[in-house]
């Protein structure tokens, strides 16, 4: 039997944004080539173990499994002359010795057929023969979104961003893993800047929170923009029924404003990367208000009662949360105000 462990996944040449396409290859990679009765996996935390316990005497089973180590380091990057996906995942022994390469491509950066193709090829190259039963999406979907669901529930948000992005990849038209997804993404950014729940101010009453944090809050952020934007798009623009769902779904994200939790973020606190993202999120965040905005008013403006719903109110607070933001937009946004008009009197 050989012995594998999926060690890393690097992102070569996609822009930092495609971060979590490397992540979930792996997680989907590692759990599919378990199906195949040839092949161990080794956890990538295991594998400092697995040295030390070379240097021990055991049993001479155990010796050769670990004999037959196989590395394997995934690197994501553009497909030949800069179309699609490319996913190369490099072998090598425990000692870093160079066993050989497989390579696939996809023209969409869609991580459960990348990391398919990848393991059909990591099977044809071992001359492994794949599971006698091909795995269920839906069902595999449906328990990395119960891990995400347990994950998240004990604040591994990492960990649970990971399943879910897995869930998601598998099953992308399942309303609430994509809900499941978006409010764990918006959880992550915010527990990154804020990890006691308590804010921790400075003298000047300013967070301080180092680049490299910061980094990882704004693209669980802009990540979290882009879910809840193609969710709003997605939903039947005269249901009132899937209207009113999604207000209560995403209601709790309101609550955590991100553009406020970043107004208290020391400027100093920015480099010059952390900074483009930082606006980058802010104009993508008051984008996805109007979005929404647009999305509800079409349904609030049918409203024939002169006493506002609790929909309507709703309509209200993202017209008066997107003005909120326009006080903490770059500069270059604030000189032309007329662009937004103020929000509706409630």
């Amino acid at each position: 039997m050989r012995t594998v462990c999926v060690l890393s996944v690097r992102n070569a040449d996609l822009p930092s944004a495609q971060d979590s396409l490397g992540h979930t290859i792996e997680f989907l990679l590692e759990r599919q080539l378990l199906g195949s009765p040839k092949l161990a996996m080794l956890e990538r935390k295991r594998l400092d173990l697995v040295n030390k316990e070379k240097t021990l005497p055991t049993e001479a089973k155990h010796k050769e499994l670990l004999a037959s180590l196989v590395v394997i380091d995934v690197e994501i990057s553009r497909g030949e002359g800069g179309k699609g996906i490319r996913a190369t995942a490099y072998l090598t022994d425990n000692q870093g010795k160079q066993l050989g390469k497989v390579q696939v491509e996809e023209a969409e950066p869609q991580a459960a057929s990348l990391a398919q193709k990848l393991q059909t090829a990591l099977w044809k190259y071992w001359q492994a023969d794949p599971p006698a039963k091909a795995a269920n999406p839906g069902r595999e979907s449906a328990r990395f979104h119960m891990e995400g669901k347990r994950l998240y529930s004990q604040k591994d948000f990492p960990s649970a961003t990971h399943a879910l992005d897995a869930a998601f990849a598998l099953a992308p038209s399942q309303p609430q893993v994509q809900v499941d997804l978006t409010r764990c993404l918006g959880d992550r950014g915010y527990f990154i800047l804020v990890p006691n729940t308590r804010l921790e101010l400075d003298k000047n009453g300013k967070l301080q929170v180092p680049a490299d944090k910061l980094k990882d809050a704004l693209h669980a952020w802009l990540r979290f923009v882009d879910l809840r934007r193609q969710a709003a798009e997605k939903l039947p623009r005269k249901s009132f029924a899937s209207l009113q769902q999604h207000s209560v779904q995403y209601r709790f994200l309101l609550n955590v404003n991100l553009g406020s939790t970043l107004k208290l973020v020391a400027p100093e606190s920015f480099d010059q990367e952390a900074a483009q993202l930082r606006d980058q999120f802010l104009e993508q965040y008051l984008r996805m208000h109007r979005v929404e905005l647009d999305l509800f008013g079409e349904v609030a403006q049918q409203e024939s009662s002169t006493t506002p719903s609790p929909f309507q109110t709703f309509t209200f607070s993202l017209a008066h949360s997107s003005w909120d933001l326009q006080s903490i937009m770059p500069p270059k946004w604030n000189s032309q105000p007329h662009q937004w008009p103020p929000p509706p009197e409630c």
